[in-house]
């Protein structure tokens, strides 16, 4: 990632360590090799069958508490792909849905359950923070990418 900044003269990025979860604290995840593309952060249903020596421990952060720790005040969309873990950013980024911030979320529907969550959960979150969505890729491949903004009243 580092590289990819640094390639591409982003300086309006800021590479933090952490796991996106629904609270801030440590979780357990997969231990990777360095450079790899994704994080699997676990659970009690996904650790089943993972060797101890094979877990690791990451600190973890709300959105809503990143983004007040930090005092950024120019939230206005957020693309979200989080391999399964979707209801857990949304649970934790409750203030940014009240701002009314845009996402794009790519729903990993198969590996919701691995954090015992279906997409109607995430579809519930959605409706009770007042946004609407709608599919707007990857509908043939499972992980359809949704846009989701707060409705207009």
């Amino acid at each position: 990632m580092k590289k990819n900044v640094r390639l591409n003269s982003l300086d309006n990025v800021t590479i933090e360590r952490y796991a996106v979860s629904d609270r801030t604290g440590v979780e357990r995840c997969v231990k990777s090799e360095v450079g790899a593309a994704t994080l699997q952060v676990l659970s009690d249903k996904n650790s089943i069958g993972i060797e101890v020596a094979d877990i690791d421990t990451i600190n973890a952060i709300s959105l809503d508490d990143y983004f007040h720790l930090h005092a950024v005040s120019n939230k206005k969309v957020f693309k979200i792909d989080v391999e399964g873990a979707e209801v857990k950013v949304l649970n934790g980024m409750k203030n940014l849905l009240l701002e009314g911030v845009a996402l794009f979320i790519e729903v990993h529907k198969k590996l919701l359950t691995n954090y015992d969550h279906q997409v109607n959960d995430l579809i519930r979150i959605l409706e009770e923070n007042l946004y609407e969505y709608k599919v707007i890729g990857n509908e043939n491949k499972g992980n359809p990418v949704w846009y989701a903004s707060r409705k207009k009243i």
